[in-house]
This record gives structure tokens, C-alpha cells and sequence, in this order.
């Protein structure tokens, strides 16, 4: 078995190529440098006439320009980084943006939505309700 920056690993009764870390297998003997940042693997989609790259960033990362780059929201939002590098939380329903996670609305009554204008909690109450602190009442 030949394995460029990687090593032959015996699975069943042949010999295959494991790419180190930090490295993507480009073809069956070769492994190439992922650069996705801080030994972040990577896939290779080698096409006729382009090949391309694609980060496997783990929990808590986004691919950004080929680079895996630190992004957390929290379980209950997913997290991207906008043009201008700034991270951005898209908070499922019944959440909203607080200390750069997605947290539990909580304003009383299922799927009210809710957002933080200048700090404060604001529910957006349905007919017949008012938001008091936070709660609709």
C-alpha cells in the first residue's frame, strides 16, 4: 500500500490509505493538506477538470472561505458567519439572540416570538395578550 502523508491501516483482508490529520484523501495513495486550520480534516471532490474542497469543521465551527472558523449559538440555533466576519445566531422559533446564544424564549405561551431590543426581553403577544417583563399576560 502506498499512502502519501497518511498510512496504510489493514481493514478487512486489503491495505487502505489514512490520511493523517489535518489532511483530505485526494485519490487512493495520497493524502493532501486540508488547511482548514488547527488539524481540521477535510474532503476532496475531485472532479475532470476542478477539484474541490469541502471542511469537516466539528461542533461549534462553520466552514468560512475554507477555514474552519470557531461559531457557537448553543443547541438550539445554528450559527453562520456573515460577509464582514461577524457571527450571526439563526435561533429556532420560540428562541432568541443572548450572550451569543440561542435561548429559550419563555414567554409564557407556546411558539410566541420574542426578540432583545436595547437588552430587554420583548414578547410579541398574541391578540388578546400583553407582554408584562417578559411574560404574556
Amino acid at each position: 500500500c502506498k499512502c502519501e502523508n497518511g498510512k496504510c491501516v489493514s481493514q478487512g483482508n486489503q491495505e487502505v490509505c489514512i490520511c493523517n490529520p489535518g489532511f483530505g484523501k485526494i485519490d487512493d495513495s495520497k493524502c493532501k493538506d486540508c488547511k482548514c486550520g488547527n488539524g481540521f480534516n477535510c474532503t476532496f471532490d475531485v472532479g475532470f477538470f476542478t477539484t474541490s474542497k469541502k471542511c469537516i469543521c466539528p461542533k461549534g465551527f462553520v466552514e468560512k472561505d475554507g477555514v474552519c472558523k470557531e461559531c457557537d449559538c448553543g443547541d438550539n440555533g445554528e450559527c453562520e458567519i456573515s460577509r464582514d466576519g461577524a457571527k450571526v445566531c439563526k435561533c429556532k422559533a420560540g428562541y432568541y439572540v443572548r450572550n451569543g446564544k440561542c435561548e429559550d424564549c419563555s414567554c409564557g405561551l407556546k411558539n410566541t416570538a420574542c426578540e432583545l431590543i436595547q437588552g430587554i426581553k420583548e414578547c410579541a403577544c398574541p391578540n388578546g395578550y400583553r407582554d408584562s417583563r417578559g411574560v404574556c399576560v
